[in-house]
């Protein structure tokens, strides 16, 4: 029994280390970067060898392609499963890790998966037929979408069909892709067939080829996403023609480093949505001249995004620069990652990130919504910021060093009993140190404070003037019944707020939520803090495209709120979007915008 306990203790601390160092070395917003990447490579591994579309489910299960691809391809892809699974084989880490966070991003590692090996998907599957049960997505594309994830875990029937059979007549260009890619794979409905999904299709492609879901110009996620579903039909007179211009449109959007852009950013998600592409086209993106710009392939391009953990960034950050090469970008947004609730009932607690924050009540630090950012200026003489993050970093310090000491005192008395009933062996002692080492651990790594610490609000004693900030999400009022929505899109009006010298748009929403009330979640840190969702309404509750961008002045700054710094008389305007940013009237700023 001893030798046991023994045992469970040093798994309990080695799970904790690992959970805490993994935690921390990879933005909670990336793993959509990281996802698509993989599926990516999984999708250039089946042309190299001769399998079907990625997307093409009827012969899968029993190859892993990525064995049989030798090099630079197979060390990508490992590398990421690597980042992903930490030291649990392929299988544990699908049955708990993926199982898990259905619903939340994990279908395409499931998709990819299911085409690269011959794995076990049962618990998988199970969880997501209970997810839609409670929680079928609003938005016909996203229902498609896991559809499609069912599909490749072996299930045919019951909800797919379900899903198959809604109507998509007056339905967007995304609801037509995903209509098709079931229809690919075998599945029948009873609202629309291959012949209305294809010519729906083509008549949306743009004068200038390729396709989008808005605007009078393609763009390149959407295109790639189209050429994926049309990748079966290739052969066709009509479909052939319309993909060799998309094929066209595409070559002659690549950046001069390899790499795809999106509203004027390159980025990861774009470059490995164009080699899914290619590769379901059976191109060969690494060998076709129309692909190789002063030198560099999409391959070249994608390299760019990876991180030294092996996973993948949504932009080029300075860590990839460093490590790996590529142009230097300011990270942001990112990616589209089909975390989606689809539900007007706020998220369950228990789902939120270790990396999120919620905040509900009135008045509030700008610092308390920051974990583990700190400021260039923060420690500058007479900022009041640097006083108030020192109190508070000096109250967790405090009651930690208590904790600690308890624990410790705990620990001394044990160990006494141990002497005293004569059973301080080896083996009891190391038990009660193991113990003591996983509660230490755990009071080292948590922080913890009361509602009123939280939402203390520092007086701005060093304020440099005020900007005036906004939230509205036009785009969806009237479109739910959820009592969270405002009935004329306005969740706050223009406001004013005090800012100090070295204050960024992050600092001033989280200032503006607490002053009047409104929740808030956030997800990563520093630089990559991103906005997931305002007042109950988050990022992909209407579409994998859905969530929070702001403006300043007028623009969107391709930067990450915490990274832009504001200056007295900025006008700030947060606003949700259906469509990354196109409905909101996104125009560019030289800073490069997202949340």
């Amino acid at each position: 029994m001893r030798n046991k306990l023994f045992s469970l203790a040093l798994a309990l601390l080695l799970l904790f280390c690992s959970l805490s160092f993994t935690a921390a070395s990879e933005e909670p917003f990336n793993d959509g970067a990281t996802s698509q990447s993989y599926y990516s490579l999984v999708a250039y591994a089946r042309m190299k060898n001769g399998s079907s579309s990625l997307y093409v489910f009827n012969n899968s299960g029993n190859v892993n392609n990525l064995t049989d691809t030798v090099g630079e391809v197979k060390d990508l892809a490992d590398g990421i499963l690597a980042s992903k699974k930490g030291n649990l084989s392929v299988q544990n880490w699908i049955d708990t890790t993926l199982t898990n966070n259905v619903a939340s991003g994990s279908e395409w590692y499931v998709i990819a998966l299911s085409q690269n090996g011959n794995y076990d998907f049962k618990s998988y599957q199970a969880a997501l037929i209970d997810y839609l049960a409670g929680n079928m997505p609003r938005v016909t594309e996203t229902a498609q979408k896991f559809a499609l994830t069912l599909i490749a875990t072996g299930k045919r029937d019951g909800v797919v069909q379900d899903i198959a059979d809604i109507p998509i007549d007056k339905a967007g260009l995304m609801a037509q892709v995903f209509g098709l890619h079931l229809l690919n794979n075998g599945i029948e409905s009873k609202s629309y067939t291959v012949g209305q999904i294809k010519t729906r299709i083509l008549n949306m492609e743009k004068p200038g080829g390729g396709w989008s879901v808005r605007g009078d110009s393609g763009d390149v996620d959407v295109t790639s996403m189209v050429l994926q579903a049309l990748a079966p039909h290739y052969n066709e007179p009509n479909i052939k023609a319309a993909v060799d211009r998309a094929i066209a449109f595409l070559a002659n959007k690549q950046n001069a480093d390899g790499s795809f852009s999106t509203l004027g950013k390159e980025n990861c998600e774009s470059t490995a949505q164009v080699i899914t592409a290619l590769s379901d086209l059976k191109i060969d993106c690494r060998t076709d001249q129309r692909f190789q710009k002063n030198g560099n392939t999409p391959f070249d391009g994608l390299k760019m995004f990876r991180l030294k953990s092996g996973g993948f960034s949504h932009l080029a950050s300075v860590e990839t620069n460093k490590e790996e090469g590529g142009s230097v970008s300011s990270p942001e947004k990112g990616d589209i990652n089909p975390s989606s609730g689809d539900t007007d009932s706020p998220k369950s607690a228990s789902k939120v990130s270790e990396k999120s924050e919620s905040t509900q009540e009135k008045s509030a630090d700008p610092e308390t919504q920051t974990i583990g950012e700190s400021k260039s200026n923060n420690n500058e003489p007479g900022n009041d910021k640097s006083t108030v993050s020192t109190k508070r970093q000096s109250k967790s310090t405090s009651y930690k060093l208590v904790v600690v000491i308890v624990l410790f005192v705990l620990a001394g008395v044990f160990a006494l009993i141990l002497f005293i009933i004569k059973k301080a062996n080896r083996k009891n002692i190391l038990l009660v140190i193991c113990i003591f080492a996983v509660c230490v651990s755990f009071v080292v790594f948590t922080n913890f404070e009361s509602v009123s610490q939280h939402n203390k609000v520092p007086a701005k004693n060093n304020a440099v003037g005020t900007v005036t900030i906004s939230i509205r999400c036009d785009t969806v009022a009237g479109k739910t019944d959820s009592k969270f929505v405002p009935k004329d899109g306005c969740i706050l009006p223009p406001t004013k707020i005090d800012i100090e010298k070295g204050d960024t748009v992050y600092d001033v929403l989280s200032c503006a939520v607490k002053q009047n009330g409104i929740q808030m979640e956030k997800k990563g840190s520093g630089s990559m803090t991103y906005i997931a969702g305002i007042r109950y309404l988050y990022e992909f509750d209407f579409g994998d495209m859905s969530g929070w961008v702001y403006h300043v002045n007028g623009e969107s700054p391709f930067i990450g709120c915490a990274g832009y710094k504001v200056k007295p008389g900025d006008v700030i305007e947060w606003m949700y979007t259906l469509d990354l940013g196109v409905d909101t009237g996104n125009t560019f700023s030289s800073e490069g915008g997202g949340s």
